[in-house]
């Protein structure tokens, strides 16, 4: 028996070895490729629809944590009130109890009993029984809503912190933030300086003046141009960078901003034409008030080691006013030299007139 069972087995194997593997057709193939295809659309339905039903439990916590929160607040409003009426009963008993006083001291009156009458009524009136009942129940129910809206409000901080997260400045050796903090300051006085010394070989008030004009415009066109590389603001750069060095950095800008006011004020009072006066009052008016504004905005937050307040536009703002004060001044300069040069012509010509006039003179006499 058992080697005949063995010959069988010996004889499927032989079979299924002789014959030939089948091939599936096309058809069976774009069968299985269409079920397969079924299978994924059904898979992403589902998907979409779990994140469906996500988006509806959001919103549904959403509005519970509201709910939960206007709850908190209502039972809060009815704990105050509860309160104020247990302070009002407390008074009251302590009324009642300094009349019972009294009362024993007047057990002799005849009209006793119709007044112990008169403060039952009173108190029946004014104590209630229930009253602890409903306190320790609110209680209760306070602590369990002021713990949920307590995880509900710690959520929220916590992703409001991580909004309003500052964004990281990258911070620089001492030396390279030095450079960095002076550079903004010393390479516009620099740069004015040079191009003074090469349009004059002698400077006066007036090219001091166009100085300071040209510093303080392209201070603010270097922190227009840092906000614009770094994007944000570039005071606020600064500051984080090292402050110590800002804060210095700040001194050393109000002492030139006073320098500077003071020589408006010089070439104010120096000035004869009226033209001049004006446009030099209005344009020392104009630097006045960004002064101010500069105050109120960077230098107090500044020595208080606050954060500074300001943002790109109020710079590039600023650069455009500061440079149109330049060039406002450039021209009040410039005509005021040409006058000059006026004057000076005419004083040469009526010179020259003169000393013809006696040339003249002396050739008729001989």
């Amino acid at each position: 028996m058992i080697i005949g069972s063995k010959t069988l087995h010996a004889e499927e194997l032989e079979q299924e070895l002789t014959t030939e593997p089948r091939i599936p057709t096309t058809e069976e193939l774009e069968s299985q490729l269409a079920a397969k295809q079924k299978q994924l659309d059904l898979l992403k339905s589902e998907m979409d629809k779990a994140k469906k039903e996500t988006e509806k439990t959001k919103q549904d916590l959403n509005k519970q944590a509201r709910t939960l929160q206007d709850k908190n607040e209502e039972i809060l409003a009815q704990l105050d009130k509860k309160n104020k009426e247990a302070l009002q009963l407390q008074e009251e008993l302590a009324k009642v109890q300094e009349q019972l006083f009294e009362v024993q001291k007047m057990v002799e009156n005849p009209h006793l009993s119709q007044w112990l009458r008169s403060k039952a009524e009173f108190l029946k009136t004014y104590v209630d029984p229930y009253l602890l009942e409903a306190i320790e129940n609110t209680k209760n129910q306070l602590s369990s809503t002021n713990y949920l809206s307590t995880q509900v409000v710690d959520h929220l901080r916590d992703n409001l912190e991580m909004k309003l997260q500052k964004t990281p400045v990258k911070k620089f050796s001492p030396i390279m933030a030095g450079i960095l903090s002076y550079g903004v300051v010393l390479v516009p006085l620099g740069l004015s300086f040079y191009g003074i010394f090469r349009l004059s070989s002698r400077i006066s008030l007036k090219h001091y003046i166009l100085i300071g004009s040209l510093v303080i415009a392209t201070l603010h066109i270097f922190f227009a141009l840092i906000s614009l590389f770094t994007r944000q603001d570039a005071l606020t750069y600064l500051q984080q960078a090292n402050e110590n060095n800002f804060i210095f950095l700040q001194l050393i800008m109000g002492v030139l901003y006073i320098a500077y006011c003071g020589l408006l004020i010089v070439g104010l009072s120096s000035t004869e034409n009226r033209r001049d006066l004006f446009m030099l009052l209005i344009i020392f008016l104009c630097y006045f008030m960004l002064g101010l504004y500069y105050r109120e905005i960077v230098w107090r937050p500044t020595m208080r080691k606050d954060i500074i307040r300001s943002s790109i536009w109020s710079h590039l703002t600023c650069s455009l006013f500061t440079t149109m004060l330049l060039v406002a001044l450039a021209s009040v300069l410039k005509s005021y030299k040409q006058g000059e040069r006026h004057i000076a012509t005419s004083i040469r010509d009526l010179e020259n007139g003169f000393f013809n006039k006696e040339a003249r003179k002396g050739d008729k006499i001989q």
